[in-house]
């Protein structure tokens, strides 16, 4: 049959075992010295987790496919060492832990889990998934997975640490940006005015610059020689050796300067498509500003991008002027103004601005990448952009629910995770509808849910709106009462137990919103509350009645002790003269008085004996 996949790379020797160092090595000696303890084996909730390679995972870089972490391998192998995932740790929260290996495997059986907010996940058979249940939270295996079971995720999640910071040295094309430094920085590094050209145009003019031949040109440059001869002529009057600021990036990073050094001296950038028709060159933001998170979020929402030029739309005047202010702040660009089919528009037609935005922010790509440089950029631009996106295509319904949609599935798990990090939980589901282009086609949407008044107020207050309408309704809806609409670890058998142990009545406790079929709202918290009033009052009530016994219990004893010291003294009434006094003081009879003396009293059922009659 079938060999089981994961009894297949089950580990059968200490040498195959990874990631456990310290305790192989002391296995190791336990068996060198042939003692060998009773020994438990355990490991962390979650052990042998395995989900497909196009799933999205939170790491201290973003958040990436977890295939394009791991990378192509098969087997274990080491994981990048500046590597941290976002893990759920035993304080019931999130941190960024290094893991110990990475493993890939084609698995021979997978199992698709579907939750009813939306969210998708392709596991193994073997991924263990935190599970809600009537005792609280356990470890579950997917393939013990039952439709109706609760999984319980997190209201919020961590977003990895970033300074903001732009690389943009390393993300653009070297050939094709040419870059304007300062003339100290040209002329310290003799860059020649040779370079100032593309293709092989700049290949022709670098050899005839250092004294090459014609054929020799015309080798390296793969180009006829009679180009080289037309250039050469054309050069005749240039001085080649000419100190110039201008270059191709890929001439720049050749020259060895620091990363550091090169921003400092780099004062613009330059698209330079083949045929040499220059963009107008702009100064490349270096870090993420609000502003450039604002121009971010307005084109991803409602902006049509291609290799030239980004054009956005809106019949708002307030977020078309939003939009051209970011591009003028950001780039020193001023949007163009236009209408098309009676809607306005502000369009960018730079093409160094598209490049710079499309390398550096792969969520405008449009090719499903996430945008990561947005995820660990500090609060105030993420909001910025988050604010951007929900103004743009944002609204709060009717039934004061906000609502985002989008075709792209990819954009509404960054605004998942970015809502997480603020504390907004929020839902998602696929629906089919007609396009807002008036098309009438169909097409799928991924649409974002936040719905509760304590997950709108918490938008309001970190992200909110700046259109007066939107921000009105948001308001409006926050300050409704609360119900977090997600459900909470369900404590009904808790509740159960606890009042049939004390006998408290649930019927006057609870309401009707305590019952399996309508778990964790918000509002039965106030049930559990009463449920644990009256429990302490009872436990208070008892433990009172326990200190009085405890109060009465020396008496009890002395009582207790009383026929004891009785028979020890009682022939004292035996005397005539005696049980005449002691009759009249109390009225009791004398003959009875001699029957106490004697014991008879004492023994039920026993005959009367004879009285004395003096």
């Amino acid at each position: 049959g079938r060999e089981i996949w994961i009894e297949k790379y089950r580990p059968q020797r200490l040498e195959e075992v990874v990631g456990h160092d310290a305790i192989t090595e002391r296995l190791r000696r336990y068996i060198n010295q042939q003692d060998l303890p009773h020994l438990l084996f355990a490991g962390p909730a979650g052990t042998g987790k395995c989900v497909t390679g196009e799933t999205p995972v939170l790491t201290n870089r973003g958040v990436e496919q977890i295939g394009s972490v791991v990378g192509d391998i098969e087997g274990f192998t080491d994981p990048d060492g500046d590597l941290g995932v976002a893990t759920f740790d035993e304080g019931d929260g999130f941190e960024f832990v290094e893991p110990s290996k990475v493993f890939g495997k084609q698995a021979d059986e997978l199992i698709q889990v579907l939750t009813r907010d939306g969210n998708e996940s392709t596991v193994t058979p073997e991924h263990r998934l935190l599970v809600i249940d009537g005792d609280g939270l356990s470890w579950t295996r997917a393939e013990q997975l039952q439709p109706g079971d609760r999984i319980a995720r997190p209201l919020e999640a961590p977003l990895p640490e970033g300074d903001g910071r732009i690389e943009w040295l390393d993300e653009l094309d070297e050939e094709r940006v040419f870059v304007h430094v300062t003339e100290e920085f040209a002329a310290r590094h003799e860059i020649p005015a040779s370079q100032n050209n593309v293709g092989a145009k700049r290949e022709v003019l670098e050899g005839v610059r250092t004294g090459q031949t014609d054929e020799r040109i015309a080798e390296r440059a793969d180009v006829p020689e009679k180009t080289v001869r037309d250039y050469r002529r054309r050069a005749a009057d240039t001085d080649l050796d000419a100190t110039s600021t201008v270059c191709s990036l890929s001439y720049l990073r050749s020259l060895g300067a620091s990363s550091e050094t090169l921003r400092e001296h780099v004062e613009r950038i330059q698209f330079v498509p083949p045929n040499n028709n220059r963009s107008h060159p702009v100064e490349p933001p270096q870090e993420l500003t609000t502003g450039l998170a604002t121009l971010l979020g307005l084109a991803l929402s409602e902006a049509r991008i291609d290799r030239t030029r980004i054009k956005f739309y809106n019949t708002d005047e307030k977020l078309l002027e939003a939009f051209s202010a970011a591009a003028r702040d950001t780039f020193g660009v001023d949007p163009k103004r236009g209408e098309q089919n009676g809607v306005p528009y502000r369009v960018i037609d730079n093409r160094t601005v598209v490049h710079y935005l499309r390398r550096c922010f792969a969520v405008l790509d449009g090719e499903g990448a996430v945008g990561s440089r947005i995820l660990r950029a500090s609060p105030k631009p993420r909001r910025a952009f988050l604010r951007a996106v929900f103004d743009a295509e944002g609204h709060v319904t009717e039934d004061g629910i906000l609502e985002f949609t989008q075709k792209d599935g990819d954009v509404v798990t960054l605004l998942s995770y970015l809502l997480a990090g603020e504390g907004v939980p929020a839902r998602r589901k696929t629906e089919r509808k007609a396009a807002t282009n008036g098309s009438g086609q169909k097409r799928e949407y991924h649409v974002l849910y936040v719905s509760s008044a304590s997950a709108l107020s918490r938008f309001e207050e970190r992200v909110g709106f700046t259109l007066p309408t939107k921000a009105e309704r948001l308001a409006e809806n926050a300050a409704r009462d609360s119900n977090p609409n997600h459900d909470t670890v369900p404590v009904q058998s808790a509740v159960s137990d606890l009042c049939e142990t004390l006998y408290l009545s649930k019927d006057d406790l609870l309401t009707g919103t305590l019952n399996p079929e309508t778990p964790g709202r918000e509002n039965y918290l106030a049930d559990i509350e009463r449920v644990l009033g009256a429990a302490t009052e009872k436990v208070e009530l008892a433990q009172e009645a326990l200190e009085t016994v405890q109060r009465l219990e020396a008496d009890i004893d002395r009582i207790e002790a009383l026929p004891a010291a009785w028979v020890a003294e009682r022939d004292q009434l035996e005397p005539i003269s005696v049980r005449r006094d002691l009759s009249e003081e109390t009225g009791i009879r004398s003959d009875r008085l001699l029957e106490y003396a004697r014991g008879v009293a004492e023994r039920e059922g026993a005959a009367d004996a004879p009285a004395d009659d003096d």
